[in-house]
This record gives C-alpha cells, sequence and structure tokens, in this order.
C-alpha cells in the first residue's frame, strides 16, 4: 500500500516495559522459518467475548500495546482475550526470507493465519499506522473475519513526510554508539513528539524499537530491511489513496483515532475520513504523536466501549 504515485511541489507512562505480560507463542505462518510472535493476554474460553487483535506500526512491536491490555482488562473484565501479534520482521518474530521482500499483503495473510491458529474466526481489529493498512486490506479479501476496526494514524493515504521523517530519524540512530549518546537523541527526536512526557518515559519508549547491544552498538528490534522500502521516498512525493480499500470496512463498526502531532495521517484526510463513515467513533488524541501511548481515559475507554457494544450486539443476534 505504500506507492508512490507522482511527485508535486497526556500522562508519564509514555514506556512501560516492552513485551510486558502476554502468553508468548510463536506460529508459523508459511515456511517453517517463517515463525510470528502472538501474545494472548486472557482467555478464549468464553465464545461471548469477541477477541481483540492489535496489529502495530510499520517498525513496531507488541509493547504498544501493553497499556491498552491493562486499560481493556480494568474496563472489560481481566480475562477478556487480547491478542497482540509482531509481524514479520518486527520484535520476536522472525525476519522475512531472504530475498523476498515485505509486503502489506503478505502481513494480512500472516496475522489471519495466526489468529485462525487460535480457532478465532472473528475479532475486533485495533492497527496503529501500518498495522491499519493491513486491516483495511483484510477487509477487502477477508470481511468477515472483521466484527469492528479501531485505525489509528492509519487511513487510506499515509503522509509521505511522516515516512521521510521515520526514516531520517532511524538511520541517524543506526550510527549512534553508547547509552547516554542514544538516550540523548532518542529524546531530541521523541521529545516534540510527546511533549507531557518526562526524560525516564521518552527513554522507555525510545527502547521499545530498540536495544543497547555490546560495545554500545544500538540495536533495532526490527529487520532494517523494512527501513529500506522507504529509501525512494522524498517529501515532495504524493502516495497513492486507497479510498476503495477504507470503504471495504462499511460492513463493520469502525473507530478512527488521530494523534494531534501525528505527520503520518493528515488532518484533511482523517477528517475526510469521519464524513465518509458518518457512523464511525471519532477521537482526537491530544499531545501526542505516533505511535499513540493508547493511555488516556477518553481513548482507552473508547474503545473498551467499543469492544463491549459489539460483543453485546453479537450476542444478540444483531451485529
Amino acid at each position: 500500500m505504500l506507492e508512490r504515485a507522482k511527485s508535486s511541489a497526556a500522562t508519564d507512562t509514555g514506556g512501560e516495559a516492552p513485551q510486558a505480560g502476554g502468553g508468548l507463542r510463536l506460529v508459523t505462518v508459511g515456511s517453517a522459518r517463517r515463525q510470528l510472535a502472538v501474545r494472548l493476554d486472557g482467555s478464549l474460553e468464553d465464545p461471548r467475548k469477541i477477541p481483540v487483535v492489535c496489529v502495530p506500526g510499520l517498525i513496531r512491536n507488541a509493547s504498544d500495546f501493553s497499556a491498552l491490555v491493562g486499560h481493556l482488562h480494568d474496563m472489560l473484565e481481566a480475562d477478556w482475550p487480547v491478542i497482540r501479534i509482531e509481524l514479520i520482521g518486527r520484535g520476536e518474530s522472525a525476519r522475512e526470507e531472504r530475498r523476498t521482500p515485505y509486503e502489506t499483503g503478505r502481513d494480512v495473510a500472516d496475522v489471519l493465519s495466526a489468529v485462525w491458529s487460535l480457532g478465532i474466526g472473528r475479532a475486533i481489529w485495533v492497527g496503529e499506522n501500518h498495522g491499519g493498512q493491513v486491516i483495511e486490506l483484510m477487509a477487502v479479501s477477508h470481511p468477515g473475519a472483521i466484527a469492528g476496526a479501531a485505525l489509528i494514524d492509519a487511513g487510506p493515504v499515509i503522509d509521505v513526510r511522516g515516512l521521510v521523517r521515520l526514516r531520517t530519524n532511524l538511520d541517524y540512530l543506526k550510527d549512534i554508539r553508547g547509552e547516554t549518546a542514544f538516550f540523548d537523541a532518542a529524546r531530541h527526536i521523541l521529545g516534540p513528539v510527546y511533549p507531557l512526557l518526562s526524560t525516564s518515559a521518552l527513554d522507555r519508549l525510545a527502547l521499545r524499537t530498540h536495544r543497547v547491544g555490546r560495545r554500545g552498538r544500538i540495536e533495532p528490534k526490527y529487520d532494517p530491511r523494512i527501513v529500506r522500502t522507504l529509501a525512494d521516498f522524498e517529501n515532495t512525493d504524493v502516495l497513492s489513496t486507497q479510498w476503495q480499500i477504507f470503504d471495504a470496512l462499511g460492513h463493520a463498526p469502525l473507530m478512527i483515532m488521530r494523534t494531534e502531532l501525528s505527520d503520518l495521517l493528515r488532518a484533511e484526510v482523517f477528517e475526510k475520513m469521519a464524513r465518509r463513515r458518518p457512523g464511525a467513533i471519532r477521537i482526537d488524541i491530544p499531545n501526542e504523536g505516533s505511535p499513540a501511548l493508547l493511555d488516556g481515559p477518553s481513548e482507552t475507554g473508547s474503545l473498551a466501549g467499543f469492544v463491549s457494544v459489539i460483543s453485546a450486539e453479537d450476542a444478540t443476534g444483531k451485529g
């Protein structure tokens, strides 16, 4: 879905321990070497509780949803099933096989294989950025798998300036050496995006996607080849719109969220999404950028209510 068309002139909890909670299992998708990391919190035994499946952003991992899991369990029930999937090449998942490109369509097939392996036929999907695009594309090929969808800083077109900024920042971090230099650089990058977070919270946020390895080398928790897919983008590029894919979600209840400081989803695109789906629940998250921290009462409470209503309607045959 990252197709170039043509050129034209909070709170202080933002970095909980990476990978907190969740029973980790590795699910084989495709060849034996392609294993997807899946984290299940809660129980799948009650059919009345529609599982929530979370799909992170382009280079992100399950830690971005750790806070959300706790909030959902507080607001719904402690054993409500929440699944966090780490796409191939991210977190604990295997990296893509050599010479095989990273593609959104393959991500769709992978996450469907993962939830099917758990016996899940339908779910409420929560996707940030690239994860939201995966869900949109899933709606085209497997609409029945989607009981509801929440898109966070995700829509029918990505702002290429956000992708260029991401690439530039990640390229900068890979040349850093030493823990002190890494945290200084990460604070410089993340501080303007999360103005309400303390330096310690920014440090924990930085450790979601990177670790400080031996001899002070900064090691990414994702395959660097993913970043290379952004190499040809420039700030003046315009990415192809995918409104027909967004419209494929028309059969399911929809929630759309945008962080105030996001540079991946333009405000005007978000407004058009809201107009195009007038029945969708809209959430504006202030004083944050992407990825959303998902620890505030507005977004977490709204998501919990969204899940509860869909499950209740499904149980009574209205869904």
